[in-house]
């Protein structure tokens, strides 16, 4: 043999290459694509279930803030946000729901999250 061969065959004749083909590269990036394409629908379910526990979670605030205020203050008739606040019930008002002129929660249009379920 040669000196130049002599850094790519072994003493059993084996080649010895140091670096990667092309076709092992690109089935490298393929699954990594696939990996990818993955995550990211995993990712946009997770984000879509959380914006529906947000609207869940507000509109039990609001409903559960509505009926202390009417076991406390029996008389006082159908609050509106402003004196759930008032009286210590929510911290401010719900961007994502509202209350009707009978006192029910209903989803506020262009909310942050679009609670409409």
């Amino acid at each position: 043999m040669d000196n130049c061969a002599t850094g790519l065959v072994g003493r059993d004749g084996s080649r010895r290459d140091r670096g990667f083909t092309l076709v092992e590269l690109l089935i490298v990036i393929v699954l990594l694509g696939i990996i990818a394409a993955v995550t990211v629908f995993a990712v946009r379910g997770v984000s879509d279930k959380g914006k529906v526990n947000v609207c869940l979670m507000d509109k039990r605030m609001l409903e559960t803030a509505v009926e202390a205020y009417l076991v406390e203050q029996p008389a006082a008739g159908i609050p509106s946000e402003t004196d759930l606040v008032v009286h210590g019930l929510l911290r401010g008002p719900s961007p994502n729901w509202d209350l009707d002129s009978r006192g029910e929660v209903v989803a506020q249009m262009g909310g942050p999250n679009n609670c409409i379920l």
